[in-house]
C-alpha cells in the first residue's frame, strides 16, 4: 500500500529547494490584495532579489500604473508581512 504525503508538506519543501522563503510566498499570497483582482491578472511576479520585487510587465499602460502606485503598494506589502522586506519595485517589460 502506497504512503501518502499531505500536499502542503510537499509544496513546502518544492518551495524551499525554488529558495522560496515564507516571506516570499506571502508576497505571492497578498499580491491581489496589494494591487488588486484586475491588475494582478496582468502582471506576473518575476522574484525578489534583496530588498526588490520584480514585477513583469506586458504594456506600458501597466507599467505607468506600476510606476504611478509604487510607494503606495510597497508600504501595503510590508504591512501584509509585518516587517519592512520589501523597499523597491523593478517593472520590466
Amino acid at each position: 500500500m502506497p504512503k501518502f504525503i499531505q500536499a502542503d508538506v510537499v509544496i513546502n519543501k518544492l518551495l524551499k529547494q525554488l529558495g522560496l522563503t515564507k516571506d516570499i510566498q506571502e508576497i505571492y499570497f497578498y499580491w491581489e490584495k496589494v494591487v488588486g483582482e484586475n491588475l494582478a491578472s496582468k502582471v506576473q511576479l518575476v522574484g525578489i532579489k534583496k530588498d526588490t520585487l520584480i514585477i513583469k510587465v506586458s504594456s506600458s499602460a501597466y507599467y505607468h500604473q506600476l510606476k504611478l502606485y509604487q510607494k503606495e503598494w510597497l508600504k501595503k506589502i510590508n504591512i501584509f508581512l509585518g516587517e519592512n522586506l520589501i523597499r523597491h519595485l523593478k517593472v520590466i517589460k
